[in-house]
């Protein structure tokens, strides 16, 4: 979580440099969006405390997958792993795997949504040293699904401002147009959110 304190002066930097692309204009266009979820995301920090701490992946989606007859029999790119929150690696990995990719809308399914979280809890609890999920991490599955959202957001921007050589515009502006958007998405639906939290761990 402490990569999180970093976010504003990272993106104020990147302000600076936003010229006049596609990605720049939609970049500049939606700071105040971004700044105003990382200050809600900071609130959380001591909230967050006491949660379990384990061995995370930390960038869990299907790319980082080997697949054999449509089964995850492997994992790769351990680059970012470390030792963390469970619910951060539980929350990217939800948004990345249950997003809706789509040029019309954004957003998250929600019948993959609560099958996912249903099966990693009940995994959980089948492992003989790994918990179920916790009262305090259900509670603030939402808030922490809005940080994960904000990782890719910075991964985005800074393969655009940083990594890449000459970016090519229209594709990074889908890559950062999805996940700006995601940050009003997850505030729209907050309360939808919680039904589908409550609906996927019902039985537990």
């Amino acid at each position: 979580m402490d990569f999180l304190a970093t976010f504003q002066e990272t993106f104020a930097n990147y302000l600076k440099q936003a010229g006049e692309r596609r990605c720049d204009r939609y970049f500049k266009e939606h700071f105040p969006t971004i700044t105003n979820a990382i200050e809600e995301g900071l609130a959380f920090t001591d909230r967050f405390r006491g949660m379990p701490e384990l061995p995370i992946h930390c960038d869990y989606h299907p790319g980082n997958l080997k697949y054999r007859d449509e089964q995850g029999v492997g994992i790769f790119d351990f680059d970012w792993s470390k030792i963390d929150y469970r619910l951060f690696d539980l929350a990217l990995a939800l948004v990345y795997f249950v997003s809706v990719w789509d040029d019309q809308k954004t957003g998250l399914r929600q019948d993959k949504f609560i099958l996912f979280l249903q099966t990693y809890h009940t995994t959980c609890g089948q492992l003989d040293q790994i918990e179920p999920l916790t009262d305090q991490e259900r509670q603030y599955l939402l808030p922490m699904l809005a940080i994960a959202n904000l990782y890719l957001v910075n991964w985005d921007l800074t393969d655009f401002y940083v990594v890449v050589d000459q970016p090519e515009d229209d594709e990074y502006f889908y890559y950062i147009h999805h996940n700006i958007a995601m940050i009003d998405w997850i505030n729209a639906h907050k309360a939808h959110l919680e039904r589908w939290i409550d609906s996927a761990l019902a039985m537990f």
